[in-house]
């Protein structure tokens, strides 16, 4: 197993799989991003791994349950975890670690206040270079790549996902490898309010208009229903039949209409 050490500021950052606590990690670990709400998780990195959590026991249930349909269906591009874990604070979801950790990076100290006592903790930010959001790459104008190689997948991964109803959905749940130019798609554990039935119906909450998703995607829905309808072979997935069947729909109707 290696062990990483960055330093910023005097402060030595431990980057290893060794993750035993929440508590601890704040004092020496870096994580993946900051949280932007109470009811987040937070993202702990280590070398090979990235702990997710703490998760309450509904949502790790949640979570369990989509990762195994998830893994039954083969579906595309999703990051899944390989265990889960239980420490003080509770569950963690452990997933492979896309990232190169030797990439450049820098480091960006976060202060947030805590739901419980309103105490406020530090912990440190890893912002790197090789993994980007995507929206963040589709606002330069070397993107046609994330299409041409990935749209179908893109498509039927995201369709997967509103069909199991996963909510808060959105170009924001894709980070971009850009070193080996390879997509990921990542957070599943929210709940859909409510459906759509328009061309971006996989879509919680619609890109915007400047990125011309819609125009740029549409070329692959055909393919994707295609696959996508296959579900349909499976007695298995006759709960989700009504589900499959729309998204199917909706992709046939959508892969030539313009919208607009």
């Amino acid at each position: 197993m290696i062990e990483m050490r960055l330093y910023k500021d005097k402060m030595e950052l431990v980057i290893d799989d060794n993750f035993t606590s929440l508590a601890k990690a704040f004092d020496d670990r870096p994580f993946g991003q900051r949280r932007t709400g109470w009811n987040r998780e937070f993202v702990v990195l280590g070398n090979s791994l990235v702990f997710k959590g703490p998760l309450d026991i509904d949502k790790y249930t949640v979570i369990d349950i989509r990762v195994k349909i998830m893994q039954k269906w083969r579906t595309p591009l999703v990051i899944l975890p390989t265990k889960f874990m239980r420490v003080k604070e509770g569950f963690f979801a452990v997933y492979p670690n896309v990232d190169d950790m030797e990439s450049e990076v820098r480091v960006i100290r976060h202060r947030e206040k805590m739901r419980f006592r309103g105490a406020h903790r530090e912990y440190s930010v890893l912002v790197r270079k090789s993994l980007v959001k995507v929206n963040n790459l589709l606002e330069g104008t070397d993107s046609d790549w994330i299409f041409d190689k990935y749209g179908v997948d893109i498509v039927v991964a995201l369709t997967h996902l509103w069909i199991l109803k996963v909510g808060d959905t959105g170009i924001f749940n894709m980070v971009a490898r850009i070193d080996r130019r390879e997509i990921y798609i990542i957070d599943y554990d929210e709940m859909l309010d409510e459906d759509r039935e328009d061309e971006l119906f996989y879509f919680d909450k619609r890109p915007a208009v400047r990125f011309n998703w819609y125009e740029r995607i549409r070329k692959h829905y055909r393919e994707a229903a295609e696959r996508v309808s296959d579900l349909l072979n499976d007695p298995s997935n006759s709960k989700v039949f009504p589900r499959i069947e729309r998204a199917v729909t909706l992709l046939y109707k959508f892969s030539t209409m313009p919208v607009g």
